[in-house]
């Protein structure tokens, strides 16, 4: 009689864990590609630098219960430069630090795995999205519902920093 092989995870649990991990991403991300105001974010260069490379579009972030302490932000930047640049920092008044984070499958199990930089190649667009590349906002100062805004600040390898102006959304308005 052949051995059969155990994964660490059934495979009916993980197949259970994908379809919820796509429900989620189709009705995080999906309504808000249709919503006017959500297309652009304000993203403002700080005082004295020069006309920044980086565009950043379409940020938004899910409304989570009071108790989470751990949110996440979407957006696409796009670097609209000749050269690349990495996104070297991140950083909120409102959280006690923001970090990037990649979703990637290993050994049949899904895990977030921190970027300490991120390429954002020159003349592309990188896009963060539920289920892949985001950012994580740790340690909440507050409570965040939706219609809020919180202000994340991305600092790019040459010293350029530029600020955006994230809303806050409900995951199926």
């Amino acid at each position: 009689m052949r051995k059969q092989r155990k994964f660490p995870v059934p495979p009916r649990v993980l197949l259970i864990v994908l379809l919820i991990m796509a429900i989620q991403l189709a009705l995080a991300l999906l309504p808000h590609l249709f919503r006017e105001e959500s297309h652009s974010a304000l993203a403002v260069a700080h005082a004295g630098e020069k006309t920044p490379a980086l565009r950043i579009q379409r940020a938004w972030s899910p409304e989570a219960p009071p108790v989470v302490k751990v949110l996440a932000a979407y957006m696409i930047l796009e670097n609209t430069g000749a050269a690349d640049r990495h996104i070297v920092r991140l950083s909120s008044p409102d959280f006690d630090r923001v970090e990037i984070h990649r979703m990637q499958a290993k050994d049949g199990m899904m895990r977030m795995v921190e970027q300490k930089s991120l390429l954002l190649p020159a003349g592309r667009a990188v896009t963060l999205q539920p289920g892949d590349l985001h950012m994580m906002l740790i340690g909440p100062r507050r409570v965040f519902r939706d219609g809020d805004h919180f202000t994340i600040t991305v600092e790019l390898d040459d010293g350029q920093r530029q600020s955006v102006q994230v809303p806050v959304r409900k995951r199926n308005s």
